[in-house]
């Protein structure tokens, strides 16, 4: 390996020298050719320079001709002149309003633009708008059919308390009689508690002894007992006609039983039948004080409910003219609306008329600027298109060199080898024969004839090759001016 890779570095610095040396004479024949062009420029100059004197004789006529008509040129210049600065004075005096009316046009084109931003908006306002006027609108029916039905419950309502309000009205009515039948009960039961105290004095005085004193206490007792729920019934005013009744009637039997006791007041066993009579009493006056209660206490809870009944009915009522209101000014204030995007709705549709006729005349002034800038931008495109096609073909044909170089130096580099190949084939016969001519000889130094050949190899090698379709492939020319533009086309290539 090594030896082949000594062979192959030589081979290619004998290449390279072999380049050099063909580069060399290419050099010298063009030297040669540049001498001959230099001499054909120069015999071509000499005839320029013959034409030129005659061109200059004919000049030197056009010349005289010409100085006449610059004199005449000359005084139109002056003319010219005058004019040029009356158009100078006029174009000071133009220059400012120009200045303002470009500011003026700068100004416009943003309120224009300002305008066109607004307009966006509210148009997308509008949409949006749109959209909540038409769930508003679904909304509305809504409500307005739930309306519908809480005014037919109100009507039911109202129906169900005006019925409930003649209800109240032949209660109050009651109420009064009944009120009117307590004072009358409560003057009677006056008269009935002074009869009573003069029984009570009597039946003292009737009563004499221990048990007499014991029956008049507990008969004072019960007679007190009696006194009391009279006058708790006297202090409540609302009480009811059967509590009242039932009072009389107690009353009554008090009286009676009072009567009875004194006529049995002089006999032997008054005491016991007094105790006995004041605990039937009692309890009588115990389960009258109860169903007192629970007539009382039925009385507020129905005076209760009609009240909650009452509150709700307000409440109701409050309610339904809360609504009504709220209608009210929902209608008022979708009319408001309407009324308001009417308005506005026709003051863009001006605004937007106004806006298109401003946009249409600073549209045309800039289109015709645009235009001119149009032409001006095809023109240098037309321009860099065209030096970028000589670009593009002086960097095609170098590029082109640059791969046949490439190619031939691959083609430089594969003979080569096949050379060096060949030589090591010839060597190995050479070195078979040799060993086999003189077996007993020691066998030749196997560095340095190969070093040699493939360092100098013979001419003949390379006038083997007569059949060569290109000869110019072995003269590996460089194609390229300069370095420079040799290294930016391979880093292009790369």
């Amino acid at each position: 390996m090594r030896r082949n890779l000594d062979q192959s570095e030589a081979a290619i610095v004998q290449v390279f020298e072999e380049k050099q040396r063909v580069w060399e004479r290419d050099m010298e024949e063009l030297r040669q050719n540049y001498a001959a062009r230099l001499q054909q420029v120069s015999r071509r100059a000499q005839r320029m320079q013959q034409a030129l004197q005659a061109q200059i004789a004919r000049l030197q006529q056009d010349k005289r001709r010409l100085q006449d008509e610059i004199a005449t040129l000359l005084a139109h210049r002056e003319e010219l002149e005058r004019k040029c600065l009356d158009y100078r004075k006029e174009q000071a005096d133009i220059l400012p309003r120009l200045e303002e009316t470009k500011w003026e046009v700068c100004q416009k084109a943003g309120e224009i633009s300002l305008l066109k931003q607004q307009l966006r908006e509210s148009q997308a306002e509008v949409t949006q708008r749109a959209g909540e006027m038409v769930a508003l609108r679904g909304q509305l029916k809504e409500v307005a059919a739930q309306l519908r039905e809480r005014e037919e419950l109100v009507l039911g309502l109202k129906d169900s308390y005006s019925n409930k309000s003649l209800k109240l009205e032949h209660c109050q009515g009651e109420l009064k009689r009944t009120l009117t039948e307590v004072s009358l009960l409560r003057d009677k039961l006056g008269g009935f508690e002074t009869e009573v105290m003069g029984l009570k004095q009597a039946l003292g005085e009737l009563s004499g002894g221990r048990a007499g004193g014991d029956g008049g206490g507990a008969r004072g007792g019960a007679w007190s007992e009696l006194s009391s729920p009279s006058s708790s019934s006297a202090s409540t005013p609302q009480a009811s006609q059967d509590t009242l009744l039932s009072l009389q009637s107690d009353e009554a039997k008090a009286q009676r039983q009072e009567a009875e006791r004194q006529r049995r007041g002089g006999r032997r066993n008054a005491g016991n039948w007094s105790a006995a009579s004041a605990e039937a009493e009692r309890r009588e006056l115990e389960r009258r004080e109860a169903e007192r209660r629970e007539a009382e206490r039925r009385e507020l809870e129905r005076r209760e409910a009609e009240r909650r009944e009452a509150e709700r009915r307000e409440l109701e009522r409050r309610e339904l003219e809360r609504r009504e209101a709220e209608r009210r000014e929902a209608d008022r204030r979708e009319a408001e609306w309407r009324e308001a995007e009417r308005r506005e709705a026709e003051q863009q549709e001006e605004e937007r008329r106004e806006a298109e006729l401003q946009e249409s005349g600073e549209l045309r002034r800039q289109l015709e600027l645009l235009q001119g800038e149009l032409r001006l931008e095809r023109q240098q495109r037309q321009k860099q298109s065209l030096t970028f096609a000589q670009e593009r073909h002086i960097w095609q044909d170098e590029k082109e060199r640059v791969l046949q170089y490439q190619a031939q130096l691959q083609l430089s580099y594969v003979e080569t080898l096949q050379r060096n190949q060949a030589l090591e084939l010839r060597m190995g016969q050479l070195h078979e024969k040799l060993v086999s001519t003189s077996p007993a000889s020691p066998p030749p130094p196997s560095l340095s004839v190969p070093l040699c050949l493939t360092l100098s190899p013979p001419p003949p090698i390379e006038e083997e090759k007569p059949s060569d379709p290109d000869p110019t492939l072995n003269q590996l020319a460089p194609p390229w001016p300069a370095h420079s533009r040799l290294e930016r086309i391979e880093s292009t290539e790369i």
